[in-house]
């Protein structure tokens, strides 16, 4: 063998080295990377499902100005962290809750049996004093507008199902289609 034999085969078996270890390196990166990731998006899926699952436990979460504050928290980390169907899936649940809770607080000052003006001065003033046969009205059309707004709850279940199909996927354990969740969901169901 000749000098440059050695020097070409040295040189190939140090340049051969350097490939496998930036390569290596590499992998081993994206794989921390992707590790982190995972990491983050299950945090973030389980506090998202603790919250979506507040509304199987009461359905009356559909009005509740606070619930959709706290579901609305989570929409930055969602579009950072989420897949592109885990995203949209919750963004359908984000806006038909939207939907009905701004609904519900329309109808309800709507219907508001006190009759409160603005005065020019920038005074605000009652002009009607309601009875107590105004407030039971209110009260009872509210409750009307609660039950028939119910059927919404079907519909949110449906996306909450959605939601929690997309997130087993992006995080693998999407095995068993049939499972706890499933069966949770079921039994509420059948409780309503």
């Amino acid at each position: 063998m000749t000098t440059e034999q050695v020097i070409l085969s040295a040189i190939l078996s140090l340049a051969a080295s350097s490939l496998v270890a930036f390569l290596t390196s590499k992998i081993t990166r994206d794989n921390e990377m992707r590790k982190i990731i995972h990491e983050k998006r299950l945090e973030l899926y389980l506090e998202v499902f603790e919250q979506v699952e507040l509304l199987l436990k009461d359905w009356k979460k559909i009005f509740d100005r606070e619930y959709f504050e706290k579901i609305a928290s989570y929409k930055s980390r969602m579009k950072l962290l989420a897949s592109e169907k885990t995203t949209q899936e919750y963004k359908n649940y984000y806006e038909t809750l939207r939907t009905s809770v701004n609904a519900y607080k329309k109808f309800k000052d709507d219907n508001e049996p006190q009759d409160i003006l603005c005065q020019e001065d920038g005074e605000w003033v009652q002009v009607y004093w309601p009875t107590e046969e105004d407030y039971k009205e209110y009260d009872d059309k509210i409750e009307h507008y609660e039950r028939e707004q119910k059927k919404t709850v079907l519909l949110m279940h449906e996306y909450i199902q959605k939601i929690v199909d997309a997130m087993r996927t992006d995080l693998g354990s999407d095995l068993d289609k049939e499972g706890l969740i499933n069966d949770f969901i079921q039994r509420c169901c059948k409780h309503k």
